[in-house]
């Protein structure tokens, strides 16, 4: 159901629309009204109707201009403009605001009918596109996840050659430039706890992955990925006189991200020793995941003995 927010200075008209339009039936809810734009603006930034349904010449402000401030403040609300003016130059500026429809006056059921018909089948139209597109750009982002994950997976384990590692990155538009790289592991563990409290430890993990995600995105010196559901790796890359400062920059944001959630998670971030060659990250990530998978049994073994 669209929400239809209705201004119109003569309140016989605005009345007679209100209560005789069967508006359900339309496919909407009628969510408000005022008798000029100037009392009907706080009122549409408190409802937010998907459609605005406005007379066009009204004291204090009249329709076009609301239907500017409107259009720019929401651009996503449909407006229709009623008047009783066959006016070439209000037509235009209406036009040129971005109007969906201009109906003159008087309106009958089924000319209104028509019109707010066609306008729901173009709301519901963009909808689904939108609901497409962020589909597969949802797609599109996970499969540029798992190959960056397969990509570092291969890298990690020494099954590619110095030349197939640049092929690859050139495939998959990853920028390593170096010439210095670390590698930090960061896991978590959550907590035995009542199951009441499992949703809400799950909320706050998802936004402490955003949190760090938001954040390492940023900046060029990291790249962050995922390595599992519970583990993200961050490569950091940069001059020899760098590194330590970006990995300590690093870890203190680690650390104030990830202490959020340390009441309902174990976390451990793990560090390898920096490498001048991306052939030899290899030997950083056993490093860093010796680390971690030293302090994940050291967890198993806690919950064992539970």
């Amino acid at each position: 159901m669209l929400k239809i927010f209705l201004v119109e200075d003569e309140s016989i008209m605005r009345e007679g629309l209100r209560d005789n339009m069967p508006w359900q039936q339309f496919g909407y809810e009628f969510v408000g009204e005022a008798a000029d734009g100037e009392t009907a603006l706080p009122l549409l930034r408190r409802t937010r109707p998907d459609v605005l349904l406005t007379d066009i010449k009204m004291p204090f402000m009249d329709g076009l201009a609301l239907s500017r401030i409107v259009a720019k403040e929401f651009p996503n609300m449909k407006i229709i403009i009623l008047s009783g003016y066959d006016d070439f130059e209000y037509a235009r500026q209406a036009i040129q605001i971005g109007v969906e429809q201009y109906i003159l006056k008087p309106v009958t059921r089924e000319t209104l009918k028509k019109v707010l018909s066609e306008v729901k089948e173009k709301i519901d139209s963009e909808k689904e596109k939108k609901i497409n597109m962020e589909r597969i750009q949802s797609e599109m982002r996970e499969y540029e996840l798992m190959s960056q994950r397969n990509f570092f997976e291969k890298v990690f384990s020494g099954r590619l050659s110095v030349q197939e590692i640049y092929t690859e990155m050139e495939k998959l538009s990853i920028h390593l430039e170096g010439p210095y790289f670390n590698l930090i592991m960061v896991g978590a563990q959550r907590k035995v706890r009542g199951a009441g409290a499992l949703a809400t430890d799950s909320q706050k993990f998802v936004r402490c992955q955003d949190e760090m995600m938001h954040y390492f995105v940023r900046f060029p010196e990291y790249m962050i990925f995922n390595w599992n559901m519970n583990t993200y790796g961050i490569l950091i890359k940069g001059e020899q006189g760098m590194m330590e400062t970006y990995t300590r920059r690093a870890l203190q944001n680690i650390i104030r991200i990830y202490s959020q959630i340390e009441d309902e998670y174990d976390w451990y971030a793990a560090e390898g020793t920096p490498v001048a060659r991306l052939s030899l990250l290899s030997e950083c990530y056993e490093e860093a995941n010796h680390q971690l998978s030293l302090r994940y049994l050291a967890w198993r073994n806690a919950d064992d003995t539970s």
